[in-house]
């Protein structure tokens, strides 16, 4: 079965949403979603430009703008009311194009679909989202990891007499709050990318904060 890697980060830089995406039909397409992906909750409502959504089961984006890409997990909904964005959508999705809607492609593996004139559509025999690590650990046992939904640092047989040192890409000492469990809150801190290591002598994870 040929695989056909669409990569977003790549997509919405550029104003060419649909034709960075060549998928002939009965292939996998296969998309690496990227570290600052929007994650949308519940049902919303969002306008703007060259943005990469994913769109879990249970959520509902109705989305005004151009040249943007839209992941749909099975049980999500995206409406797209704008030119030239992209849609890749599983099966048990819903997408339309309804309003202005047009010149827009939805890549699908049997996603329910409207408001389809002039715009267009490529069956796929699946579409895969792979999610890229969030720490890159340096050490063999994974002790330390972020989780980019909640934004906070989790540390495994975290004690209070355990140091947590952290950096940021320029070298600086940063301070993370809380530490009840060994969760460590982020939510204050600049994105970017930080160092960690737990403990005076353990291993260093880098990881990114959108």
């Amino acid at each position: 079965m040929k695989r056909i890697p669409l990569l977003c980060s790549t997509i919405v830089s550029t104003t060419l949403a649909l034709a960075q995406c060549p998928a002939p039909a009965s292939t996998v397409c296969e998309v690496a979603v990227p570290a600052n992906a929007i994650e949308v909750s519940g049902t919303q409502s969002l306008s703007g430009a060259s943005q990469c959504f994913l769109i879990p089961a249970g959520a509902s984006l109705d989305y005004v703008g151009a040249y943007s890409v839209f992941l749909v997990e099975t049980g999500g909904s995206v409406n797209a009311n704008g030119t030239s964005n992209l849609v890749i959508a599983k099966s048990g999705a819903s997408v339309g194009f309804c309003g202005s809607g047009y010149a827009n492609q939805v890549n699908h593996a049997g996603a329910t679909l409207s408001c389809m004139t002039g715009n267009a559509q490529v069956v796929c025999t699946d579409v895969v989202f792979t999610f890229p690590t969030a720490i890159s650990d340096l050490g063999e046992v994974p002790e330390v990891w972020f989780d980019e939904a909640s934004r906070s640092l989790h540390v495994r047989g975290y004690h209070a007499g355990r140091a947590i040192e952290l950096w940021d890409a320029a070298g600086r000492r940063a301070s993370p709050t809380g530490g009840a469990r060994g969760i460590f809150e982020l939510g204050h801190l600049a994105p970017g990318v930080y160092v960690v290591r737990s403990g005076s002598e353990g291993p260093v994870h880098r990881f990114l904060l959108p």
